[in-house]
């Protein structure tokens, strides 16, 4: 079977691009968690935090990381009629609700009003690094999920952040990209699992882990997820 793991980094500092103490900590837990668990490839976003995070995986699996353009933190962001802009996982309720229509259409990054253009270039560049990435081992994008003739039986691992890993999540689950971002958020440190499934002829991307970080709760016991 083939299959990604889309890891977000640990506690971060965001000013500096790196890792917080409480970070450092929690990706060596995330790395004991991992120790066991199949991984074939790692690769991590160009972003500090996200190399740090994957460092500590890559080490203790003996691993060479790959750098990924498009695992970078999405930066595009809405814009209101104000001026003021903000990034897509925080729009404004109310905002969200009047341009419901707009948002959610098929075509949505693609409007100027709504979008600025970092936003747009960032989208189409993360849709085409993922459809890049994939077809490197054999599958290509039908209208809901994958064709591969010879699909590699391996387990990839994305070390990157929690705006790009839910786009990621919802592009390669076929998910209204706009309602991901809204309704699902990734703890730091946080394991996801997406299975690719064959049904028929077509293999279809299958989320069978969300945001998962019980592993920070080995050193603590008044863990609490949140």
């Amino acid at each position: 079977m083939f299959e990604i793991l889309i890891i977000r980094h640990g506690d971060p500092d965001y000013e500096n691009d790196c890792l917080t103490e409480k970070g450092k900590k929690d990706v060596c837990l995330l790395a004991e968690r991992l120790k066991d668990r199949r991984i074939d490839e790692i690769f991590a976003s160009p972003m500090g935090r996200a190399r740090q995070t994957a460092e500590a995986t890559a080490k203790i699996k003996g691993l060479e990381i790959t750098t990924l353009g498009f695992l970078h933190e999405f930066i595009g962001k809405i814009k209101y009629p104000d001026g003021d802009s903000e990034f897509p996982w925080h729009v404004n309720g109310d905002f969200y609700s009047e341009n419901f229509d707009a948002l959610t259409s098929p075509d949505f990054y693609k409007n100027e009003k709504l979008f600025d253009k970092e936003f747009r270039t960032r989208f189409e560049n993360t849709v085409s690094g993922l459809d890049a990435f994939l077809k490197n081992y054999g599958f290509e994008k039908t209208v809901d999920g994958y064709k591969n003739e010879n699909a590699p039986d391996k387990t990839v691992a994305f070390f990157c952040h929690g705006g790009i890993g839910v786009l990621l999540m919802s592009l390669l689950c076929s998910l209204p990209v706009m309602k991901t971002w809204r309704h699902f958020f990734l703890n730091t440190s946080s394991v996801t699992e997406i299975d690719f499934v064959k049904s028929g002829s077509v293999f279809y991307p299958v989320c069978t882990l969300f945001g998962d970080d019980s592993h920070l709760s080995a050193s603590n016991k008044n863990f609490i997820a949140v």
